[in-house]
């Protein structure tokens, strides 16, 4: 297990403001923890500002307050989006959620998903194709208590 600790950063003091939560993790949900573009920490939306390694053993990832007029056109939408859903898992599972009439809806997509490194490898990736249909990947979002990544999708019309 490797340690990680999430740091709130202050870009208007250039330092840490305080420690947001301190775990121990696989290194496979490390390597996804730190794909994601934002992380959800008892209820409040932190967007990944950087992150770095120690020795390849202590691993930190700055993040700050999410300000949903900071992401083009879909920031609210992500915002209602995060906050929408009360279910937890025991592992983490993606929802993909697909943006449609100014809104994002869920999804159900096919991706035989069962592990860390399977969401990770999806966070790899800017565009998805299921059924011949191009989603791009918009934003990514890791809700640390509901054990859920979201995934916000805009389909591409071509």
């Amino acid at each position: 297990m490797l340690h990680l600790d999430y740091r709130e950063w202050s870009e208007a003091l250039g330092r840490v403001e305080q420690g947001l939560l301190d775990i121990h993790v696989s290194p496979e949900e490390l390597f996804m923890r730190k794909l994601v573009n934002a992380t959800v920490i008892r209820n409040r939306m932190f967007e990944h500002t950087s992150n770095e390694s120690e020795n390849n053993r202590e691993h930190t990832i700055y993040a700050k307050p999410f300000r949903d007029h900071e992401v083009d056109t879909f920031g609210p939408a992500i915002w209602k989006s995060a906050f929408e859903f009360v279910d937890v898992s025991r592992t983490f599972e993606p929802v993909f959620c697909v943006w449609h009439n100014g809104d994002f809806v869920v999804k159900q997509m096919m991706y035989g998903i069962a592990q860390p490194m399977d969401i990770a490898r999806l966070l790899l990736d800017h565009y998805l194709i299921e059924y011949g249909r191009t989603y791009e990947v918009l934003y990514t979002l890791l809700d640390h208590e509901r054990k859920k990544v979201l995934f916000f999708l805009k389909e591409v019309m071509e």
